[in-house]
């Protein structure tokens, strides 16, 4: 009987039908013989893995999770025995940022118990270091010649290389510079590197038939080609991510994939209403899953799109729900929330736009790894300083804009310019402005505009016109000033983003007719 029932929670596990394949698997445990931990080993650590796998999809209780792999710790025969249960315990508390640096921190206890050291990194001339050593493992092996490298088979190593890749899904929350030092030594490991690899994860997960990490492939593959292609259709991998990860009962990484879909969604320019119906169904997925950082990122977005939507009420609801549990607020969390702050503050041209700023550089923090919403980090902020800097007169707000408008510039050169083309020229014509160069900051506008009109950034588009009609309005060219809000007030129409329609028609009146 336990092997009927084990067989047919293996089945279930398959159709990624968890709650029925942990109610097989634990019959099956119930019909186990006595003794079976010394007489049947290998098959009561495999039933008992298999039915915590199952109760963690599931979303059982912990009390039914400590049971189960109690049983494991109290008779497993060596270390590495323990390591499948550690592998998916590890992710339960990561979902609460207060217990997540402990979870992070036994991690990298496992994994130094299996002979690897991760070292955290004290500064950015340490990650260099790091850098530059794995540059030099992997100088001179080709494409072609990584795809018939060796297998890995040393079971040491591959439960390691698990391991890391659950830690850094967690250091994508709670450590962020960790994040970097992790991906390394995984480099440093399976000696591969770089966006051609990426792409080289997709076609050995393909070649090698591994699909326990389908999720997490696919999703690192998207974060990576966010920045190397039109982005529009690299998010929409993270969508087969969450898919392929649910398939597995990888719940935190189907969690990880709606959460950055959704985030990105929004930076892209995805219609309001279509983004707002996704981060609803999003918080109840993450509800469900009692992901709390996750619905932390998750209700400062939405917070905002409802604003930027006209829907103010909504948006006070959800401001107030976003603060009301500090038990999981970490500094990444807290830099999220500061950001959002500034950028509604921005966007809405409140009067407290250099407060929010000052708020959020008490919480940024050096980011080492690319994620996309750096992206809109440095745009935003780049943009607000050259604005304050026009405010006040300080000349440390240009430098600071000059020095986002730095990093949007690489980007535009070895990233896709499908993505970065027209925000490096809409902050070259607002530097442009500061250093009243009028007749450089018209042509940028202008190129900015049709940059984010060619390449479906509605929002970015909008936003350009918007600038560029506030900035003929200072060299009181009126027509042109006219022509532009107008034109940004019909591409926030576009984008469903009433709220800060009504405000620029409100603008646009009070600086011209009743009739504007």
């Amino acid at each position: 009987m336990a092997n009927h029932n084990v067989a047919a929670g293996t089945r279930a596990i398959s159709m990624a039908e968890f709650t029925s394949a942990y109610s097989y698997l634990k019959n099956g445990i119930l019909f186990l013989p006595e003794g079976h931990w010394q007489d049947h080993y290998l098959s009561s650590l495999a039933i008992f893995n298999l039915a915590y796998k199952s109760a963690a999809a599931a979303g059982r209780q912990t009390w039914e999770l400590d049971i189960l792999s109690d049983q494991v710790l109290k008779n497993a025969r060596s270390f590495e025995d323990t390591v499948e249960i550690e592998l998916i315990r590890i992710t339960i508390p990561s979902y609460y940022s207060s217990k997540g640096a402990a979870a992070l921190q036994h991690g990298l206890l496992i994994v130094s118990k299996l002979g690897e050291e991760i070292p955290s990194p004290s500064s950015k001339e340490a990650l260099d270091v790091q850098v530059k050593q794995t540059l030099a493992m992997i100088k001179g092996l080709s494409e072609e010649h990584l795809m018939d490298y060796k297998i890995m088979t040393d079971p040491t190593k591959l439960l390691v290389m698990r391991l890391l890749a659950r830690l850094q899904s967690i250091a994508y929350f709670i450590k962020p510079a960790m994040n970097t030092s992790i991906t390394l030594k995984m480099l440093e490991i399976t000696i591969s590197c770089g966006y051609r690899f990426a792409l080289l994860g997709k076609s050995l997960l393909a070649k090698l038939g591994v699909h326990e990490m389908s999720g997490q492939v696919f999703g690192a593959v998207a974060e990576i080609q966010m920045y190397c292609e039109p982005s529009h259709a690299a998010n929409e991998l993270r969508l087969q991510g969450e898919n392929a990860a649910i398939l597995e009962g990888d719940i935190h990484w189907a969690c990880i994939n709606r959460i950055q879909y959704c985030r990105d969604a929004f930076w892209i320019g995805k219609q309001l209403s279509l983004v707002s119906e996704l981060l609803s169904k999003t918080r109840v997925f993450l509800e469900l899953q009692e992901h709390k950082t996750g619905l932390a990122v998750i209700l400062n977005t939405h917070r905002v799109v409802l604003a930027i939507s006209g829907k103010d009420s909504e948006a006070t609801a959800l401001e107030a729900l976003s603060k009301s549990d500090n038990d999981y607020v970490n500094s990444e969390l807290k830099m999220s929330r500061s950001f959002f702050d500034l950028y509604s503050s921005y966007l809405m041209n409140h009067n407290n736009l250099r407060e929010h700023y000052e708020a959020y550089l008490t919480t940024e923090t050096a980011e080492n790894f690319l994620l996309f919403a750096t992206v809109a980090r440095t745009f935003i902020t780049g943009l607000a300083a050259f604005q304050l800097y026009r405010d006040v007169g300080d000349a440390l707000w240009i430098k600071r804009g000059i020095d986002r408008m730095k990093c949007a510039k690489l980007w535009a050169k070895q990233a896709s310019s499908w993505n970065f083309e027209h925000k490096l020229q809409l902050m070259e014509a607002e530097a442009y402005y500061c250093s009243c160069d009028f007749e450089k900051a018209t042509e940028s506008y202008k190129r900015a505009i049709s940059s984010a009109q060619a390449h479906k950034y509605i929002n970015d588009e909008a936003l350009a016109c918007e600038l560029a009609g506030k900035f003929f309005l200072s060299t009181n060219n009126l027509t042109l000033s006219l022509d532009y809000l107008k034109l940004a007030h019909k591409k926030y129409y576009e984008w469903g983003a009433h709220g800060k329609r009504k405000q620029l028609h409100d603008f646009t009146k009070a600086k011209f007719s009743a009739d504007a």
